[in-house]
């Protein structure tokens, strides 16, 4: 009866590490005046994973994690790593907070943007998940933060992975066999 229970045990930990929703927290602002980018990162509302700044310099993007530790990322190799992220894809959007705060000389930027983004949202069924904030202001400032809370599992993940490494191996098969070919 002990084996039974325990098996039992193992097998409703295992689903629920695999299938239980885990909700992460991403919160940006950004300034166009001092072209900065801030960000964070938390598990579950308050596990900071990361945090930090973007900065533009000349030829790239440095994403400042820390005071002394930045990544920098050259414009010529932003097309690869974009590739890279297909596992956001796997995330579900549970909410959207936006704001924007612009002048006079971003605001038909700004609403265009908006509204794009409100129509995107709608033909995702999300628009109801979402709030969206456009305010006018004196000057020419563009300040925009937004909250993005989704959720992603474990499962989803290592389907993810497992696919990869599916599609990684039958590259290298086709490889191999390219050379075989060629030498033949």
């Amino acid at each position: 009866m002990g084996r039974i229970f325990t098996l039992f045990l193992v097998i409703a930990g295992a689903a629920i590490f695999l299938f239980a929703p885990i909700v992460q927290e991403f919160n940006v602002f950004g300034d166009l005046g001092s072209k900065k980018l801030a960000f964070s990162l938390y598990l579950f509302g308050f596990v900071k994973l990361a945090g930090g700044y973007v900065t533009s310099y000349r030829g790239g993007v440095a994403v400042h994690l820390s005071e002394k530790k930045a990544v920098l990322l050259p414009y010529s190799g932003m097309n690869e790593e974009r590739k890279k992220f297909k596992i956001f894809r796997s995330f579900r959007l549970i909410s959207l907070e936006t704001s924007a705060e612009t002048g006079a000389e971003y605001f038909a930027g700004a609403a265009v943007t908006y509204a794009a983004l409100k129509s995107f949202l709608a033909l995702k069924g999300a628009l109801n998940k979402s709030e969206l904030k456009l305010y006018l202001t004196d000057g020419d400032a563009l300040k925009v933060s937004a909250r993005v809370v989704a959720y992603f599992q474990i499962a989803v993940l290592l389907a993810l992975f497992v696919r990869f490494l599916i599609k990684t191996a039958i590259r290298r098969i086709k490889e191999i066999w390219k050379k075989e070919k060629s030498t033949v």
